[in-house]
């Protein structure tokens, strides 16, 4: 209906009324219904309806009560006929088309309350992207689901995201400059406000923190302890200073006890040395030293990431497979208007919890928790399937299902699982090529021979095509190699965008 309408207002389309009577209703909407009170008008007015009767309709319609809605359209379709001659035919066209109203209508104070802040909200948005973006996602700090949905948002805006870090965030999302949002602190679990505005407070009044340890020393050490420390190092807000994520977290002992040595004494930092003789009323505190371990893998950082911030941010598990699961999955279980119910679909992503259930018939089946780049969904797996796919349900399994879908909004997707295969089995089946963009203005023989040695090391059956960018040349030049194939495997994917951008790889 908004297209018809901005066609109609802007003269494109003709404004035409399935009966005369409805022109003085619906003429100032150019022919569309809008508002609530033109539907109460026009069953008051064509269908004899009272306003009482008439205001059943319209409450009907709010809460989309189908059945009460069916019931009115009989007595609508033969009060019609039998107060104002319209044929049955035109009463029902305009009763659908109430009903159609149904899925979008509010009030005409409502409307107006709306339309007013959706073009406030757009006017923001398009000029003050970063900042409107901020905004909205501090709005959701605690809801984990919508952030992800507000950073693939960002990066459709081209909007950078970084990390959360103690030298840059504040505790709400902000916008260091037009093109950049930092990450909001408090979106991390176990650290309060007040510990976070004491973070922000000994940045602005010491600068940077350069280790761990002045954390404790600038701040309010009571308010930034052991529980606060070990969440921003998992989170990685630590990052920006010494020390790796494993080394600072098996230091976190050493940071609560270089605090109580600071506030066990009582004297004046500035001028008298906690741990050296003081030379010209100058001090210069001697930090410990971090303790040396092992740094975390990967999947650890990962996986402690997720733990504290409700999602990935620094990565994700199943990068490797982006563009695959971008091909594999049949909808997009963030738009509640590419599914239907009963619709057959592909989904896939990483499974993130599982439980078995035990029927009455004494098999087994599992219910399963799914996430992937879009959001996340439940597989429930009947005892037949589960039989045979037994071996891939286990938490972190890369998987992709095909089934039955079923859903009442977004955040309840689920699909009612026939077939289970790995995200490694998919690779076979939709990887047909691969496309690498080379700029010729940038690449050196450096980056050729690196290529080379990828493309010889790797060799499969997937064909590889080049698109060179040249200035000479106002469209890319592309051509298949004739000498390099490839094989699927995530690894070779994940050398050749080493070499380059993500952007610049692409699977088809």
């Amino acid at each position: 209906f908004i297209d018809d309408f901005i066609d109609r207002k802007q003269g494109r389309r003709k404004v035409e009324y399935l009966h005369p009577m409805l022109e003085p209703i619906i003429k100032e909407t150019y022919g569309i219904i809008v508002y609530q009170e033109q539907v109460m008008k026009i069953v008051s007015d064509l269908g004899g309806f009272s306003l009482g009767e008439a205001d059943i309709v319209r409450r009907a319609m709010g809460k989309k009560k189908l059945d009460v809605m069916e019931e009115k359209k009989i007595q609508f379709v033969k009060q019609a006929k039998e107060l104002n001659n319209i044929a049955e035919a035109i009463s029902e066209q305009i009763y659908d088309m109430i009903v159609k109203f149904a899925s979008y209508g509010f009030n005409k104070s409502h409307s107006a309350a709306y339309s007013i802040l959706s073009y406030q909200t757009a006017y923001l948005k398009t000029h003050f992207p970063a900042q409107f973006m901020a905004s909205i996602m501090s709005s959701e700090i605690n809801s984990p689901d919508r952030i992800v949905v507000y950073m693939d948002e960002c990066k459709r805006l081209g909007l950078n995201v970084i990390p959360p870090d103690v030298n840059i965030s504040f505790p709400n999302f902000s916008a260091p400059d037009s093109q950049t949002i930092a990450f909001g602190m408090h979106a991390i679990k176990n650290v309060g406000l007040n510990a976070l505005e004491s973070i922000v407070q000994a940045r602005e009044e010491f600068g940077k923190f350069e280790n761990m340890f002045q954390l404790v020393e600038y701040g309010d050490s009571r308010l930034i302890n052991k529980k606060v420390l070990e969440s921003l190092i998992q989170a990685g807000a630590l990052d920006s200073i010494s020390g790796t994520r494993a080394e600072k977290f098996a230091s976190i002992d050493v940071a609560t006890e270089f605090a109580s040595i600071l506030n066990s004494n009582k004297v004046d930092l500035n001028q008298v040395s906690m741990f050296g003789n003081s030379e010209s009323n100058s001090i210069k505190i001697s930090y410990p030293t971090l303790e040396r371990v092992p740094d975390w893998s990967t999947s650890e950082n990962l996986r402690r990431e997720k733990e504290l911030l409700g999602f990935y941010i620094s990565g994700h598990p199943l990068a490797k497979y982006k563009d695959m699961l971008s091909m594999l999955n049949s909808i997009k279980i963030e738009n509640p208007d590419s599914i239907w119910n009963d619709k057959k679909g592909r989904l896939g992503g990483m499974i993130t919890h599982y439980k078995t259930h035990i029927t009455k018939r004494n098999e087994k089946m599992a219910f399963v928790k799914i996430e992937n780049f879009n959001g996340h969904f439940e597989a429930v797996i009947f005892p037949r399937v589960y039989t045979e796919y037994a071996d891939l349900i286990f938490d972190g399994s890369m998987v992709a299902f095909t089934g039955k879908l079923t859903f009442t909004d977004a955040s309840d997707v689920k699909i009612l699982v026939d077939d289970i295969i790995t995200l490694e089995q998919s690779k076979d089946m939709l990887i047909n090529q691969i496309t690498i963009k080379l700029d010729t203005g940038k690449i050196d023989q450096e980056k050729i021979s690196q290529l080379n040695q990828v493309l010889t090391s790797e060799a499969g059956d997937i064909p590889i095509y080049f698109e060179l960018i040249s200035a000479e040349y106002d469209t890319p030049i592309r051509m298949r190699s004739k000498k390099f194939q490839v094989n699927s495997k995530s690894e070779t994917i994940g050398r050749l965008r080493d070499l380059r951008t993500d952007e610049n790889v692409i699977l088809n």
